[in-house]
């Protein structure tokens, strides 16, 4: 185990603290950063010691992939573009946004045991790309950390990023560090996009940390499809998923 010291540890602390829907983790500097686990390296059950089989949580597999609200597959990838970026009083303003499902699925270390978890490669601009680790169980998609130039940290509890089942109304908490975030699913609504088009049947969901608001679109089959923040209004070039195909590859 390692852990993160000096200057330029917290400079990789704060990196990692930018969640991709504008929330912010306010990642504790002594928490302890551990590597990648692979399928590989999950201990059997043959008397030799080690992580018992009760301890390893897997994916709940996808029966109808078409009616899920973030789709979750190797190879699923999401584009963005801001709309608004010329626009922005900012002089240089994130000008995409690229989300990608990697192929393999990585399993994790957590307080919870041993979590199986897509790999889901944000990248905002021309940032360094971050890796956030997304679960499905029967509840929803939680995430259960995150990483960021060869490190990863596991956060204390897991982050319900989308539940499995919502409606108007539906609302949840998660408290990161002292910081609450609530998020409410405000609307089913239609989503009309300059590039690829009228989506219809989108529940609008707001994530609010007292501070700033971003606000999201999400349809079943497709995932997200639009995302409204500080930085400006960002519109999908393309959607790939198990069902769909839209945009420019």
């Amino acid at each position: 185990m390692r852990k993160i010291r000096g200057n330029a540890g917290m400079a990789l602390v704060l990196l990692l603290a930018t969640l991709l829907f504008g929330c912010q983790h306010m990642i504790d500097p002594n928490m302890t950063y551990v590597p990648f686990v692979t399928g590989e390296d999950i201990p059997s059950d043959n008397g030799g010691g080690g992580t018992e089989a009760t301890d390893f949580v897997q994916n709940f597999p996808v029966v109808e992939p078409e009616n899920e609200l973030m789709p979750l597959a190797p190879g699923n990838r999401w584009y963005f573009r801001n709309a608004t970026a010329d626009r922005l009083p900012t002089r240089q303003p994130i000008r995409e946004i690229s989300i990608e499902v990697e192929e393999e699925t990585q399993i994790l270390d957590t307080s919870q045991g041993r979590i199986e978890c897509f790999v889901v490669v944000i990248q905002e601009g021309e940032a360094v790309p971050a890796k956030r680790f997304w679960h499905r169980s029967e509840e929803g998609i939680y995430e259960y950390g995150m990483s960021a130039e060869g490190m990863t940290v596991t956060y204390a509890e897991p982050i319900l990023q989308i539940p499995a089942s919502v409606s108007v109304g539906t609302e949840w908490t998660y408290t990161v560090s002292g910081e609450t975030i609530t998020a409410r699913v405000l609307l089913l609504e239609t989503v009309a996009t300059s590039m690829l088009g009228i989506f219809q049947n989108c529940w609008r969901i707001e994530r609010d940390n007292g501070s700033t608001i971003t606000v999201e679109w999400y349809t079943a089959g497709h995932g997200i499809v639009k995302i409204v923040r500080d930085s400006g209004v960002f519109e999908p070039i393309l959607i790939e998923t198990e069902t769909v195909s839209l945009g420019i590859p």
